[in-house]
């Protein structure tokens, strides 16, 4: 068998390859953040493990905890790979914060006699990197095969995405139990116990991470490739100043939940339209009327129960489907609250809301011209109302300004 020192060797070569690979071939095809992580994860791995080539040496003492800490630091990295497919994000705490306590604990330890120094909890925060990844990486491969009326936005219904995700699921699972059961051990025996240097030791612990780096390298362009492809989707489906669905999607949506949904569940379909936002935009400027546009957008996203969706029709038309216990005038009600003080001190701009019962049987056309007449009920009021379409005499839910 290779002695160590070669494996680190060969490991910093292979690491070195595949960060220069997916660089020039998946992150600066697609600028995908998964890919960039990786990127970083390979870079950060192979100058951890070319610092423990320095064992032995006098400048140890800081080269060996140092090692430590740029190893947990990559895999915190691979940790931020797994979030970014899920559009999530590290928080800088985690990535920055568990190495600086690795290499705190390294440089406390005895780094100048022992190249174990800090070892349980190096390995302990290894175990930390990989396992929180699996974690993620597992339950975004849950969503992935539940999903359906999302998939044209998260490529969950490629299939290759699917099973990318699962093994690297796996990968990282295992690398966190090895890591976990090294720790367990050097901690019982010490890094001079039969089955720690063999089985457990830097050279199996080594090729393990060559190995892990190899199936990085064929999961990396379908992961990337999808990554890329959901941002163009959720682009393409997407209103850029509200961050609601565009006209398109939300008419399929509609059609979706005409279709397949359920029907003993009761929704309403909502028109809302901007009062005074030409006022706004004569007198206080179009940056005025755009804040006050992407402040509903901001204020219904937030608003919105499982299930409920929303998107911008166009202009200052807005267009929800809702549940129908009473949501309406929940969402009309914070939307015009959020605006009021979004808007304090500029012209006073409000929302009027038209609401119509949901029937699955009937054209989405034709549902959209009954909130349209029940929207300008409301704007006849004064707006800033929420008004219905049903055929009862003049039904107000009250003025929500």
């Amino acid at each position: 068998m290779l002695d160590t020192n070669t494996l680190r060797v060969v490991f910093v070569l292979v690491a070195a390859c595949a960060t220069v690979l997916f660089s020039v071939a998946a992150y600066g095809a697609t600028r995908a953040r998964y890919s960039a992580w990786w990127c970083a994860a390979l870079l950060f791995a192979a100058g951890g493990s070319g610092l423990f080539l320095f064992n032995g040496t006098d400048i140890q003492v800081v080269a060996n905890p140092s090692g430590n800490a740029i190893g947990v630091l990559s895999t915190m990295c691979v940790w931020g790979s797994a979030r970014s497919l899920a559009g999530r994000t590290l928080p800088w705490a985690l990535l920055l914060g568990v190495p600086a306590f690795v290499l705190a604990v390294g440089l406390l330890d005895d780094p100048v006699h022992d190249i174990w120094t800090g070892g349980v909890v190096y390995l302990l925060a290894m175990a930390l990197g990989f396992g929180a990844a699996a974690v993620d990486l597992g339950a975004l491969h849950r969503r992935a095969r539940t999903s359906v009326s999302r998939s044209d936005e998260t490529g969950y219904d490629d299939s290759q995405y699917r099973a990318s995700v699962l093994v690297m699921a796996i990968v990282t699972a295992g690398m966190a139990l090895f890591y976990l059961l090294r720790a367990v051990v050097l901690a019982r025996t010490g890094p001079d116990g039969e089955f720690f240097r063999t089985v457990l030791g830097s050279q199996p612990t080594t090729m393990l991470l060559i190995l892990v780096v190899v199936v990085a390298v064929f999961s990396m362009s379908t992961l990337a490739r999808a990554q890329y492809v959901a941002r163009l989707r959720l682009e393409a489906s997407h209103d850029g100043l509200t961050g609601l669905l565009n006209r398109r999607q939300f008419l399929r949506r509609v059609e979706l939940v005409q279709r397949h949904g359920r029907r003993d569940v009761e929704w309403v379909l909502v028109l809302a339209d901007l009062d005074r936002l030409k006022q706004l935009n004569d007198t206080d400027g179009h940056a005025a009327g755009d804040r006050a546009l992407a402040t509903v957008g901001a204020v219904v996203a937030a608003a919105l129960h499982h299930g409920e969706f929303a998107g911008r029709l166009g202009g200052d038309e807005f267009a929800l489907l809702l549940g129908a216990d009473g949501r309406a005038e929940q969402v009309a009600a914070a939307v015009n609250a959020g605006l009021a003080g979004a808007m304090a001190g500029l012209t006073e701009v409000s929302v009027s809301f038209g609401v119509a019962e949901f029937d699955p049987d009937l054209d989405v056309e034709v549902l959209l011209e009954r909130a349209d007449r029940a929207m300008y009920l409301a704007k006849a009021d004064g707006g800033g109302t929420c008004r219905s379409d049903t055929p009862r005499p003049r039904q107000v839910f009250g003025d929500l300004r």
